[in-house]
């Protein structure tokens, strides 16, 4: 007597059923794409290790020293300052090249002056003014901790004009919510 159960509600019928020979080549392309997954990953990491990887046989020129007051309140970032010569030698400019490495040497050329900061919306005194026009609102210098979404972070002096005092220059009015930058 062959008795045959009655197939339930969640077994799916025979002809539904994918044969061996699609699941084992599912199987090795899964494998396949994993190698290449690990393989391009590796990948990715040696350029990212070769590219953060600071080139100290080129000289770096430092920009001119200015006066700058340090800020009793940022002082101390509670970690040691990053080393000096991963942090002239790191950078993001990908307007001048992908490699990191190569930025350093191909942005010296690059002037900012003629500077000009455009402000406007509400402020009571709308205009441009010069980056010396910028600076003269006072430089300071406040230890920071810098943390990227690219997994990064240096502890670094930031040397610049505070936020608060371009926008006290500038006499934002009561009824502005947002402070907004483009460039």
């Amino acid at each position: 007597m062959n008795a045959r159960r009655p197939r339930q509600p969640w077994e799916l019928p025979d002809s539904a059923v994918t044969s061996p020979d699609v699941w084992l080549k599912r199987r090795k392309l899964l494998v396949a794409m994993g190698v290449g997954l690990v393989s391009a990953g590796a990948v990715s990491w040696a350029v990212r290790s070769r590219s953060q990887t600071p080139v100290m046989s080129r000289p770096v020129i430092l920009p001119p020293a200015y006066a700058l007051t340090p800020h009793p309140a940022f002082r101390d970032a509670g970690r040691a300052l990053t080393d000096e010569s991963l942090v002239l030698s790191y950078n993001n400019f990908t307007e001048f090249s992908p490699n990191k490495d190569d930025v350093r040497t191909l942005a010296r050329s690059w002037r900012i002056d003629p500077y000009g900061l455009v402000i406007d919306g509400l402020v009571e005194r709308p205009g441009t003014i010069g980056l010396e026009q910028v600076e003269a609102l006072g430089l300071e210098e406040r230890i920071y901790r810098f943390r990227c979404v690219e997994a990064w972070s240096m502890t670094v002096p930031w040397g610049g004009v505070p936020l608060a005092a371009l926008l006290k220059h500038v006499g934002v009015k009561s009824n502005a919510t947002h402070v907004a930058f483009s460039s």
